[in-house]
């Protein structure tokens, strides 16, 4: 399925002419350049270039129409279950309305009939009375009081609570005279110079249970500074006039209050993020896993030369005992490799290196010109002695030449052990964590029917 998408988005792609967006993108992303040139030889480089991002084209789509479905798709809401043990009806602390069938047997008969009736809140016990009687107080006077030290010195905007959390407990308010407003901001209009004793009355009701409340409340004279008592009456004198036009569609505004001249701007509103900016923001991390994947790929092809270079040094080294010229070698072992291609063979990366070489030898290179292009392109100080004794052999002569093969060939067995046993030691490492996670799964199986037993 991945791979017609990809050639759906290529056939696109070619339709609009953008086939050179491809290599721009490249551009902007060098560790794509740096693993498609490292991978890959320069006849397929372009191939394997368009097949790289119609993959991460496509796979963005599949992930923006998944996150779109699973925006549309509401949850499944779970199934309530109305009778419990045959003939039970739980009342839960909210009233419904349920509906449940009953059969009965009338003169031999199965009658079924189904009943739907609305179940009030369940009403609450005396004890339970006591309960939210001291929850209830003890809330409202940690409250009440707002910023103010207590409330024989209110000086500042009481908390009216509308209600108990955790809990469903209304509360409503009757307040004294007009010293104090619904929201709990102090009306110093109303209030006299010396301050004034008063009370606010709590009413608290849940269900079946009600309380008031009652609060003494002591309210100071106006300490407030000058600029604050006149944005006060400012604010006081704009809510009056608010209040005069009740029946009007368009309410006028005072642009003047006693001394000052007062103009009018929209307020700045919290702005929420969309849903879809959380979309874009996973989008913008696709970039690092392509990186990583990237990384990923050029460690594997550094560690296949590794692992290849003792294979390959010694295949070289009987053709050059059998006679073979440099560029002979390089086309037998390119012929062999691209058969075994043909036949489903793995890509092995350095013999994709000694296709290039022969290419670069075809095409008119000097052999010591493709073998230290050979031994750069491998980025591998093995590869590169490897390319340092060839040329030396073509300029010293074959005299002790394979002899050093020989060398280099028995020092690349030695280092291939070496790193077998260093991927085995990471092997071990990897499979710690799941045998730790069997290991405490085999003692929850222990322990768990002896503390069942206590």
């Amino acid at each position: 399925m991945m791979e017609k998408l990809e050639n759906y988005i290529w056939s696109v792609v070619k339709k609009l002419r953008i086939q050179s967006w491809f290599w721009k993108m490249t551009e902007h992303f060098p560790g794509t350049k740096t693993m498609v040139t490292s991978l890959y030889r320069k006849q397929e480089q372009e191939e394997q270039l368009q097949k790289i991002w119609c993959k991460r084209i496509g796979f963005i789509l599949i992930f923006l129409l998944t996150a779109f479905l699973f925006l549309l798709i509401p949850g499944e809401e779970k199934e309530e279950t109305t009778i419990c043990d045959g003939s039970t009806i739980l009342r839960e602390d909210t009233g419904k309305e349920i509906s449940f069938d009953f059969i009965t047997q009338v003169q031999g008969e199965d009658k079924k009939e189904t009943i739907t009736l609305y179940l009030d809140d369940r009403e609450f016990t005396p004890e339970e009375f006591l309960q939210l009687d001291k929850l209830c107080l003890t809330y409202l006077n940690e409250k009440l009081k707002g910023n103010n030290q207590s409330l024989e010195k209110v000086n500042s905007s009481l908390n009216f609570v509308a209600e108990v959390p955790q809990t469903g407990i209304e509360i409503s308010w009757v307040l004294p005279e007009n010293y104090i407003r619904e929201e709990g901001s102090l009306n110093y209009m109303e209030i006299p110079k010396e301050g004034v004793k008063t009370n606010v009355v709590a009413q608290a009701k849940w269900r079946n249970w009600e309380k008031e409340y009652t609060f003494p409340i002591t309210i100071e004279s106006n300490n407030l500074p000058q600029g604050e008592w006149a944005v006060y009456q400012i604010k006081a004198a704009i809510l009056e006039k608010v209040e005069q036009q009740n029946a009007q569609k368009q309410i006028a505004l005072p642009t003047k209050i006693g001394d000052y001249s007062v103009r009018y701007e929209e307020s700045e509103k919290e702005k929420s993020p969309p849903v879809y900016l959380l979309v874009f923001l996973i989008i913008f991390f696709f970039p690092i896993i392509w990186k990583k994947e990237e990384r990923k790929k050029i460690e594997h092809r550094q560690q296949q030369l590794q692992l290849d270079y003792p294979e390959f040094i010694n295949k070289s080294m009987l053709l050059f005992n059998a006679g073979l010229t440099i560029r002979g070698c390089f086309k037998r072992l390119g012929e062999e490799y691209q058969r075994n291609l043909q036949k489903g063979g793995e890509r092995r990366y350095v013999y994709e290196e000694v296709l290039t070489a022969y290419q670069e030898m075809t095409n008119g290179a000097s052999e010591a010109a493709a073998m230290e292009h050979f031994g750069k392109r491998c980025r591998q100080l093995s590869y590169l002695r490897y390319a340092s004794i060839i040329n030396q052999n073509m300029k010293k002569g074959t005299e002790g030449f394979i002899a050093l093969l020989e060398t280099e060939a028995s020092d690349a067995f030695e280092k291939r052990k070496e790193l077998s046993r260093q991927m085995g030691e990471t092997a071990g490492t990897k499979l710690l964590l799941p045998m730790m996670l069997m290991f405490g799964i085999v003692i929850t199986i222990i322990i768990m029917p002896a503390f069942m037993a206590m």
